[in-house]
């Protein structure tokens, strides 16, 4: 399982945080290359969720109990 935190720039200017789970990478390539793709957006971060911990999903964010790892959006 491979779980992020993505945050998309929208064609308005305002940040957009999907959390979301993937079975892996390749998976969530994919999606962010379809939200550039179908939405316009563009993608900012990524965040990596540790495995042993759990994020909000009522809100989008990450809560301040949790550790995300940032990580560089690969070019592909």
């Amino acid at each position: 399982m491979y779980q992020v935190i993505l945050k998309f720039r929208t064609d308005m200017g305002n940040d957009w945080l999907v959390p979301k789970d993937f079975q892996n990478k390749i998976h969530c390539n994919n999606f962010i290359n379809g939200i550039c793709k179908r939405k316009g957006y563009s993608l900012d971060e990524v965040f990596e969720v540790r495995a042993d911990r759990k994020y909000c999903k009522k809100y989008g964010q990450a809560s301040e109990s949790i550790k995300v790892t940032s990580v560089k959006p690969s070019k592909d």
